[in-house]
């Protein structure tokens, strides 16, 4: 019975383990997953569809009218006078030119909403890297100071033994004491932001604030630099807030049109029946006699419109361009301080570490040359981590400028 026990158990704790990993989840999944819970991006769906439908309005005719009269017809004098009932169907059509207008209008709103989903779920797609790299940053500086206060007190147990046989005061061991408690500080600070981190994505997620979240994190690759020229050209060619100020601009323009076209006359066509089957057909055009004092505002504002979104594109496209040009400095100034970090700093850093450490144990230097080494050697990696983290949160800016080519 025992046995059987113990093999059952065997089995059953693999299972358990297994049902309580969790799986890791990578960028690109989170990205998938905050996209697909995005309300803005739900809501300019919403809009496009809206557009689509209005275009397809714009070019269906209005509803026809239908009538009945009653009426008495004439009779010869001293007869009875006959009612009758004639059946009337009307069909009116607008001038062919305003509702080409209309259509166009609304499909080129349609089609400027379009890159305004893109530019939006670009947008989404930067603010989850955002959250990434924060929390890969905080994990490192965590790191970072768990390796540090694991230093501080080897050297806070070697200056109470040297204490201890008056080979050193007692100020070198409490000045590393202090220190080893900022570093639990620290550590604990970092945690609370951790977990602040974690609330921040799970909101981008959908999730609850408080749910558990394993995360995979991607290899940092070598920094590289950008060509300013070059990232130039895609934005103009590739960027969705660019090309949907075009389309605003080019839609606003053929409202002015739509306005003018709603001067023009409408087509009417009639039919008229009596109950004797007597039939009339009746061809009109109504003209808006009074089209000037109505249609003249609706016209400058069209215009006025149209400036607007000229404007806009004008600044939109000012304002991209700059943007991309400071990011592409700073991301190409943060490109080359990481390589000189990564080659020369962090490895000089550790090297005098060690060569300060051996001689202070015998004796050669005095504890503020060991104290300037140790301190040396964490803002050199902590430094790594924050510019490696601000190059690629630069990088995440630049591709949605430039249409996530990069």
């Amino acid at each position: 019975m025992s046995r059987l026990l113990v093999v059952f158990a065997g089995l059953l704790l693999p299972l358990c383990a297994l049902a309580k990993s969790k799986p890791s989840l990578n960028l690109n999944d989170a990205i998938r997953i905050a996209i697909a819970h995005s309300p803005k991006v739900e809501a300019l769906k919403a809009k496009h569809q809206m557009y689509v439908e209005s275009r397809i309005h714009a070019w269906a005719p209005s509803s026809p009218d239908f009538s009945v009269e009653f009426g008495d017809l004439e009779a010869p004098p001293g007869t009875n006078a006959q009612s009758e009932r004639v059946y009337h169907l009307t069909q009116s059509f607008g001038f062919p030119g305003s509702a080409v207008s209309h259509g166009h209008y609304y499909s080129q709103q349609a089609q400027a909403t379009d890159f305004e989903v893109r530019a939006a779920q670009l947008t989404m797609k930067e603010e989850v890297t955002l959250a990434f790299d924060r929390l890969e940053t905080l994990q490192k500086e965590l790191e970072i100071q768990k390796k540090n206060k694991a230093q501080l007190l080897h050297l806070k147990l070697f200056a109470r033994r040297k204490m201890a046989v008056n080979t050193s005061s007692e100020v070198e061991y409490l000045l590393i004491r202090s220190e080893w408690l900022q570093s639990q500080n620290q550590i604990s600070d970092l945690k609370l932001q951790q977990a602040g981190a974690r609330r921040k994505l799970n909101l981008l997620l959908g999730r609850r604030l408080d749910s558990g979240l394993k995360i995979q994190f991607s290899e940092s690759d070598l920094p590289e630099t950008y060509d300013l020229a070059a990232l130039k050209t895609e934005l103009l060619s590739t960027s969705p807030d660019l090309e949907a100020a075009i389309l605003r601009a080019r839609a606003a323009h053929t409202r002015v049109k739509s306005a003018w076209w709603a001067v023009a006359p409408n087509i009417t066509l009639g039919i008229g029946m009596t109950e004797e089957h007597q039939t009339a057909e009746t061809v009109g055009f109504s003209v808006p006699l009074w089209f000037w004092w109505n249609q003249r505002s609706e016209i400058r504002a069209a215009e006025a419109n149209e400036l607007r979104e000229k404007m806009n594109y004008a600044e939109t496209k000012r304002h991209l361009l700059k943007e991309l040009s400071a990011l592409v400095t700073k991301t190409n100034q943060d490109a080359y301080e990481l390589k000189l970090n990564r080659t020369k700093l962090i490895p000089w850093s550790k090297r005098a570490m060690a060569v300060a450490w051996r001689n202070y144990r015998f004796g050669t230097i005095a504890f503020s040359t060991l104290q300037a080494a140790q301190q040396n050697q964490v803002a050199a990696a902590l430094d790594e981590v924050l510019l490696n983290q601000d190059y690629r949160d630069n990088v995440a800016r630049i591709s949605v400028l430039v249409g996530g080519v990069h």
